[in-house]
C-alpha cells in the first residue's frame, strides 16, 4: 500500500451541543486542511485550507454563508441547536421528522429505546434534502416546493437575507419506527437497523443512518460483503 496523501490529525467538537465536529487533515507537504462535518453522519459542510500546520496561514475558505454564520454563532457563544433549524411537514404527528406516538412508546424501553431514538436522529440527518447541507443555499419553503415538483423561483423572498441556516426533511423520510430485530424476532446484524418510514422500510447503518438497502431488495451486495451479513440483514 502507498503512503496516505492526507491523515486525520485531530477531531474536535464545535460548541457545547457537539453536533458539528472540526476535522484537521495533515498533508505530506505540511499544509493542513480543516473540514467541518455533522457529528452524527460525518457529512462535510465546508472546509478551510492552510498553507502550513500554522492555523494563521489561511489561504482558502469554502463554507456556505448560512453554515458560516451558524459556526460563528458557536464561536461567539450564541450556541444555536442544530435541531432548531430543521423543518418538516406534519408537525402535529411528527417531532423533527419522527413519529410522536412511537417516541412515547419507546420511552418505556430504557436504554434500548434511547438507542433506537439515536438511530432515528441519525437517519433523519442522513436523509435531509441535499440543499440543507451543501449546494446552493435555499429556504425550507423552496426545498419543500421543489420536492413537490413546484418551481420555487416565485418564493425566493422566503430565503432570509441574514443567512439563517434552514434544513428540510421530505415527508417520504418521516420515521414511523426503528427496529433491531425482524418481524419474526431474529436479531439483525449489530451494525444494522430497520427504519420504517411513511412509505417504505429501509436497512441503515446504526452508526450514521446511511441507507444500505430496502425491504424490496434487501441489504445491497457490497454492504453484505463489508459487514458479513445476509441479504435479510442477519449476521452470517
Amino acid at each position: 500500500m502507498g503512503l496516505l496523501l492526507e491523515q486525520i490529525f485531530s477531531v474536535r467538537p464545535v460548541g457545547r451541543h457537539k453536533q458539528i465536529v472540526r476535522v484537521e487533515m495533515l498533508k505530506q507537504d505540511g499544509s493542513k486542511r480543516v473540514y467541518f462535518a455533522l457529528e452524527t453522519t460525518g457529512e462535510a459542510i465546508g472546509r478551510q485550507t492552510f498553507s502550513s500546520s500554522n492555523t494563521d496561514d489561511l489561504v482558502d475558505t469554502r463554507v456556505r454563508a448560512d453554515w458560516s454564520r451558524f459556526l460563528q454563532g458557536h464561536v461567539d457563544g450564541e450556541m444555536q441547536c442544530l435541531w432548531n433549524t430543521l423543518h418538516c411537514a406534519n408537525v402535529e404527528d411528527y417531532e423533527k421528522g419522527v413519529s410522536k406516538v412511537w417516541l412515547r412508546r419507546v420511552q418505556n424501553e430504557g436504554f434500548l429505546g434511547e438507542w433506537k431514538q439515536r438511530v432515528a436522529t441519525r437517519y433523519v440527518l442522513a436523509c435531509l434534502v441535499a440543499n440543507s447541507i451543501s449546494g446552493k443555499q435555499k429556504s425550507h419553503w423552496q426545498m419543500s416546493m421543489e420536492e413537490a415538483g413546484v418551481p420555487s423561483h416565485n418564493v425566493s423572498t422566503c430565503l432570509k437575507s441574514n443567512d439563517t441556516l434552514q434544513m428540510f426533511l421530505s415527508e417520504h423520510h418521516h420515521v414511523e419506527s426503528i427496529h433491531f430485530t425482524s418481524i419474526s424476532g431474529r436479531d439483525f446484524h449489530t451494525a444494522i437497523a430497520s427504519v420504517q418510514t411513511t412509505h417504505r422500510e429501509y436497512f441503515v447503518l446504526r452508526d450514521n443512518g446511511l441507507q444500505i438497502g430496502s425491504e424490496e431488495e434487501g441489504v445491497s451486495e457490497p454492504w453484505q460483503e463489508i459487514l458479513g451479513c445476509t441479504v435479510e440483514g442477519f449476521p452470517t
